[in-house]
């Protein structure tokens, strides 16, 4: 068995799965002392985001890929131990079902791709069920009412009246928030890159105008 855990086709989801050992190890230890990996983490975490739900999935962009995958809906320490587990547990069986049943010498160029689609399809029901059990609490949660008037940069696609495209805001808590905009005049367009104010709330969508 460890021959098997510990060859090179394994060695990828080894390391994954001594993540989560490890991580496991330290969250006990930080609650015996006091100190929390799952507080700290969720401080610290790049993907505080704030997704607007009402927003149809076919507007794209990145925020609907980390929804979809449960990583806003999550603390981060929670999401990463269910994302890394499953990428472990699938990889070996991956490897083991083709080691067993087709004699052959599993390449991980071949076997990684199908390892991490199985990977994100696992994490989003498991995760979504999850998160009706375990909410993803924001000790700096912020109303959206407050984005009127505030930056955003377009990230992703050319935004026009009725065709928004993405932009990241920034809180005042250093809170990334996603959101769709469009232009408040009807023949203006708003190129990736550009930096806007919002000035209105729409259906699903926000109102700007390029900072000036």
């Amino acid at each position: 068995m460890f021959t098997f855990l510990l060859a090179d086709m394994n060695l990828l989801y080894t390391l994954a799965i001594s993540i989560v050992l490890l991580l496991l190890s330290l969250e006990l230890i930080g609650l015996i002392v006091g100190i929390s990996l799952l507080d700290l983490l969720d401080n610290i975490s790049p993907f505080d985001l704030d997704v607007d739900t009402s927003l149809p999935i076919t507007n794209g962009g990145i925020s609907n890929l980390l929804d979809w995958l449960c990583l806003t809906k999550l603390p981060m320490l929670i999401w990463l131990i269910i994302t890394l587990t499953h990428f472990s547990i699938i990889g070996y069986s991956i490897n083991y079902l083709v080691l067993t049943s087709l004699e052959w010498q599993p390449q991980l160029i071949f076997i990684l791709p199908t390892t991490v689609f199985f990977t994100f399809i696992m994490t989003h029901f498991v995760g979504s069920a999850l998160a009706k059990i375990i909410p993803n609490n924001e000790t700096s949660a912020v109303s959206t009412s407050t984005f009127i008037g505030r930056a955003a940069k377009i990230t992703i696609g050319i935004a026009s009246s009725g065709n928004p495209a993405e932009a990241l805001l920034i809180d005042d808590f250093n809170q990334k928030h996603y959101i769709m905009v469009e232009p408040e005049f009807e023949k203006e367009y708003l190129p990736q890159g550009t930096e806007v104010v919002i000035v209105e709330k729409l259906n699903g969508t926000w109102l700007a105008i390029p900072f000036k």
